[in-house]
This record gives structure tokens, C-alpha cells and sequence, in this order.
């Protein structure tokens, strides 16, 4: 049986997670900050990618009423990603492919933000 514990990121969910807090928007400052020691769960069994993410009660909180980030899109893949936040902290990223089969966390570095 396999572990559903939360565990740290693999190299290509941190990669997002860096990703989806590299642009400039409110609150985002405590969210680099909170991808720096989160853990993660993949709650989705689709393939698609999407993982849960666990902020210690000891990051800092962002302040602003912010629900999820901005998106970040492969318009040739198809796929876009962004992040879930609750009570000013991430608590998930989700991964949507639109077209063809879902295969995971995408590479990063093929997201742009519009």
C-alpha cells in the first residue's frame, strides 16, 4: 500500500510551486516564503498532476483575501496550472490538461503567464 503521508516535493512540483510564485501579485511574498518548507500529497488520481500542499503553521500568512494565483499557461501543450489558497496560505495546485491525456506535473519552465 502505498504512503499518503505528506511528503516534500519532487524536483517537478517545487519547479511549479517556484513558478506559480515568481510573478508580482498581492500576497505572493509570504508565499515564497511558504513554498520554502511546505510538504505535499498528490490528491488527484487522473494523472493530471495536481498535488495538496501542507504550510507549517510557523510560514508567514499572506494578509490579502486571495483564493487562487495567477495562471500560468502552455498554449501549444494545452495545460495550465495555478494555486489554491486558503486563509493566506497555499493549500493545493491545480493542473489541467485540455487536450490529450494528462501526464503529470508539466515542466515548468514551458508555463508563461498571459
Amino acid at each position: 500500500m502505498e504512503n499518503d503521508d505528506p511528503r516534500s516535493p519532487t524536483e517537478g512540483e517545487r519547479r511549479m510551486l517556484e513558478l506559480l510564485v515568481s510573478p508580482d501579485y498581492p500576497g505572493v511574498e509570504a508565499f515564497r516564503e511558504q513554498i520554502r518548507t511546505v510538504k505535499v500529497k498528490t490528491d488527484c488520481t487522473c494523472g493530471c498532476g495536481s498535488f495538496a500542499v501542507f504550510t507549517p503553521t510557523s510560514a508567514p500568512v499572506a494578509v490579502e483575501d486571495i483564493r487562487m494565483t495567477p495562471t500560468a499557461i502552455d498554449h501549444d501543450a494545452l495545460v495550465d496550472a495555478f494555486m489554491f489558497v486558503r486563509d493566506g496560505r497555499i493549500v493545493g495546485v491545480e493542473i489541467t490538461y485540455f487536450s490529450g491525456p494528462s501526464m503529470g506535473v508539466p515542466n515548468a519552465s514551458m508555463l508563461r503567464f498571459d
